[in-house]
């Protein structure tokens, strides 16, 4: 993940919360993925984290991002989404960015 977000580097970032950071990669395959790096706050963080990978794994859905990935290692956890290059649904929500939703 490292190698596909140019070391987590800032011109990546997409956007920000208290404890995660979501980046644009490429894989080597040329596929575009949204990388959301959540840093490490306790042991209630990571089982909440785990419970999010199989949420996002049992459902499938046309209108939601699917989780490609994830790693749970040392002081942070990753995890790999398909990437949605139109900005996301608070920027359109908010009319940060296009017309806004209707």
């Amino acid at each position: 993940m490292e190698k596909a977000t140019d070391f987590f580097c800032e011109k990546q970032r997409l956007g920000n919360g208290a404890y995660v950071t979501v980046y644009s990669g490429e894989l080597h395959s040329d596929e575009w993925v949204a990388i959301k790096r959540i840093k490490h706050r306790d042991t209630d963080g990571i089982e909440q984290v785990i419970n999010k990978i199989k949420l996002l794994s049992s459902v499938s859905h046309p209108n939601l991002v699917r989780l490609l990935g994830c790693s749970i290692e040392n002081e942070e956890q990753i995890l790999v989404y398909e990437f949605m290059p139109n900005g996301t649904l608070c920027q359109h929500l908010q009319r940060e960015q296009g017309n806004g939703l209707s």
